[in-house]
């Protein structure tokens, strides 16, 4: 099922209407044919290809909200991207806007709170938030875009003890499809303020957020890697660890391929890969770490003590797109919880489960029917919930409905209706309008 205006793609103006673009938004509008075209519509994830009609790099905040105004006025639909990461579906015809440029991070520590502009990323925010003894409810990889990040749920690296990242939301400065400006909070727009976090882009551009600080200042952590031929062994290792885990310990585990052209001694292989992020000191977090001990020594080991603001070194995700894997991440804990500021990310199960594709590589038959035991084994288990940045391409609406559970998914498609009934907003996880057809 597909909102009934999603298949339109508007081509828009390309001559006057993009001098005009450019003017309000303070920055290079670009056609297909214009040199820098490809480059601002680039992502991080190489499947996804944008192809604007128009592609436009707002110099400021107000840029934005001029850019998706210029969109409303002539009609057409609105992409936004910062860094690519996240991108769920191409912006065919429209108006692609690259906020990449709009950057500014506030930190205002006496209130534990930033205010984060629509392109800053994670590793922005984080080192703003670190002189002040604070960290951000961020994610594993700090070049992912910060705002685009919440509005998808969020899972951070700290999941359990600060719940997901849309709890930490305070308030939200957004642009709606007609290109009215907002500020939505508990107090002003509560229901838009509920859908915006995690509703994925589909009620409004935002501009600017407003989000709690945590007084996280360092961390125990990292990663713990063994041959993927022990990942049964391994695995029975973890679900006993992360059974017993206190609030503050926030644990995955993953199957991973690793490149050819990686150091060794992992060049090239299968490895089953054991993380941990615990809020507090190396004393504090080693005893709950000694469950996983007689695993005997990792092949690589980078467990340690470190300030939040290396808190990416915990995931070390790549700076790169590489293979995929198979992946489990711990739930529970704050995540469990309802919050203080109630958002639209259902709240079941214990672990996220994520598969990005093959993992196996050629030959490696043993890791291959780990593969699917592991898969075999979950099928079952699985339930509703999660959070929509791990959905990637090609969402069926139960498997976004899941997110929400089935009174919050109704809830989103009436927001839709009220606030996108044209559905300008559509290169995203798409909610259907009422008017929907299978």
């Amino acid at each position: 099922m597909t909102a009934a205006a999603a298949g339109t793609s508007n081509t828009g103006p390309t001559g006057s209407g993009r001098d005009e673009l450019a003017r309000v938004a303070g920055g290079p509008a670009l056609v297909p044919a214009d040199d820098g075209y490809a480059q601002a519509c680039a992502t991080w994830n190489l499947t996804i290809e944008q192809r604007p009609a128009l592609v436009v790099t707002p110099a400021d905040s107000a840029g934005i909200a001029a850019a998706v105004a210029f969109a409303a006025r002539h009609d057409l639909p609105v992409g936004v991207q910062a860094t690519g990461h996240g991108a769920p579906a191409p912006c065919r015809g429209g108006v692609l806007v690259n906020t990449s440029g709009v950057t500014t991070v506030t930190v205002d520590g006496a209130r534990s709170m930033a205010r984060v502009e629509a392109g800053a990323t994670w590793a922005q925010v984080i080192a703003a938030a670190a002189p002040h003894g604070l960290a951000p409810a961020s994610g594993s990889s700090p070049l992912v875009s910060a705002t685009g990040y919440t509005s998808g749920g969020g899972h951070p690296v700290l999941a359990r003890s600060l719940g997901f990242a849309v709890d930490s939301v305070r308030s939200f400065d957004l642009v709606t499809a007609a290109g009215a400006q907002l500020t939505v909070d508990p107090a002003r727009e509560p229901d838009l303020f509920w859908g915006v976090r995690g509703g994925t882009g589909n009620f409004g551009v935002i501009t600017s957020m407003e989000i709690d600080l945590h007084p996280v200042p360092v961390i125990f952590g990292g990663a713990a890697m063994f041959p993927g031929e022990r990942f049964a062994e391994v695995l029975g290792r973890f679900a006993a660890w992360a059974a017993g885990a206190p609030d503050e310990l926030t644990t995955s585990l993953a199957l991973l391929h690793i490149p050819p052209a990686a150091p060794s001694p992992l060049a090239g292989r299968v490895v089953v890969v054991v993380r941990g992020a615990y809020a507090g000191t190396a004393d504090e977090a080693r005893p709950h770490f000694a469950p996983i001990a007689p695993l005997g020594p990792p092949l690589v080991d980078t467990m340690a003590e470190r300030p939040c603001a290396r808190i990416g070194e915990v995931f070390a995700d790549p700076v790169n797109p590489v293979a995929s894997s198979l992946e489990l991440r711990q739930l529970g804990g704050a995540t469990g919880r309802k919050p203080e500021r109630d958002s639209a990310i259902l709240r079941t199960g214990d672990f996220l489960f994520l598969q990005l594709g093959a993992v196996a590589g050629p030959g490696d038959r043993t890791v291959e029917h780990v593969e699917h035991d592991l898969l075999d084994d979950l099928a079952p288990r699985l339930v509703d919930g999660g959070v929509p940045n791990f959905l990637g391409q090609d969402v069926t609406v139960e498997r976004l409905g899941g997110c929400y559970g089935p009174a919050g998914y109704d809830r989103l498609v009436a927001l839709k209706d009220r606030w996108d009934p044209g559905n300008r907003f559509r290169f995203n996880l798409n909610i259907p309008l009422p008017t929907a057809t299978t």
